[in-house]
């Protein structure tokens, strides 16, 4: 080791990927970081991963961003744990988006949240779908919002049950209409009701109705009146009946008439006294003949004086 120690960066450029790869661990360990850097990205490249692996943390962190870039795949995703954890951010920023896709979950896991944060849009969508759910929790909630938005609804729906839940208000917003849409509706449904209260109407008026009819009660309990006003007529009617007595009094009353006017006889019958009290003129006017006459002796004696006034 001691012999190495005096070879200047020329030298140690000029070194065969066989002498390189038959130095001992000890020799390896001994070389300075101006050595190391010295090392052209075909000699590091021609490295088995047991040698790559021989190299000290603090030896990885001298590593230039081509190097690393130009580490084989191969490598990647046989270096120690250890080893990836102790790269800096901006050598992670240099991954190709091929290296990416070597780490495994294994990997995934010992990725700090200012690694993670450093990724590209593209590196984010390289990662496997296979491999997403290993990300820590702690690193998770370190993914920007354009992060986010460039997880395919593959990756999306491998997220884990506490990842999902785990995404903050500023997470969820960088979610698309279209990335929320392709959620399976068990996925939808582990959000928390924070969660759904977070969600903007624009997001909320872009679930497919297959998902708002299979939404949790709770979740349509924490529904606000702006948010149920923004839905569509086709996702109102596709509430369950059973689930519609969820909705909140002024949630309820937020509905337009063209709303009202869209809910199938089976939803009317199932209203809660407290939902049909709180019907405003407008959301009356909405309700058609046929809708009126499916209406039970018990549902109209809960309807006001003035509310009898305004039907057509």
């Amino acid at each position: 080791a001691s012999g190495l120690a005096g070879l200047t960066t020329g030298q140690m450029a000029a070194l065969s990927t066989r002498q390189l790869g038959a130095l001992a661990s000890d020799q390896l360990q001994a070389l300075s970081e101006d050595q190391l850097r010295g090392l052209t990205t075909a000699q590091l490249a021609s490295l088995d991963t047991a040698n790559l692996n021989q190299l000290t943390d603090s030896q990885f962190q001298a590593l230039t961003t081509a190097q690393i870039a130009n580490l084989t795949t191969g490598q990647i995703a046989n270096l120690e744990s250890t080893d990836l954890a102790a790269l800096s951010a901006n050598q992670v920023a240099a991954l190709r988006t091929s290296q990416i896709t070597a780490l495994d979950s294994a990997d995934m896991a010992v990725l700090t949240g200012d690694q993670l944060a450093a990724l590209s849009s593209a590196q984010v969508r390289a990662i496997e779908s296979a491999d997403i759910g290993g990300i820590s929790l702690g690193a998770f909630g370190s993914l920007t919002t354009l992060q986010i938005a460039a997880l395919s609804s593959v990756q999306l729906g491998a997220l884990g049950s506490d990842q999902l839940q785990a995404l903050s208000n500023d997470q969820l917003a960088g979610l698309s209409t279209q990335q929320l849409a392709a959620l399976a509706t068990d996925d939808l449904n582990l959000l928390t009701e924070g969660q759904f209260q977070a969600l903007s109407t624009a997001q909320i008026a872009g679930l497919t109705t297959r998902q708002v009819a299979q939404l949790d009660a709770a979740d349509l309990a924490t529904l606000s009146a702006t948010q149920v006003a923004g839905m569509t007529t086709a996702q109102v009617r596709a509430i369950e009946t059973n689930e519609l007595a969820a909705l909140t009094g002024n949630a309820f009353g937020a509905l337009t008439s063209a709303q009202i006017g869209g809910l199938s006889t089976e939803q009317l019958g199932a209203l809660a006294s407290d939902q049909l009290n709180v019907l405003t003129a407008s959301q009356l006017a909405g309700l058609t003949t046929a809708q009126i006459a499916s209406l039970a002796t018990d549902d109209l004696n809960q309807l006001t004086a003035t509310q009898f006034q305004n039907l057509s």
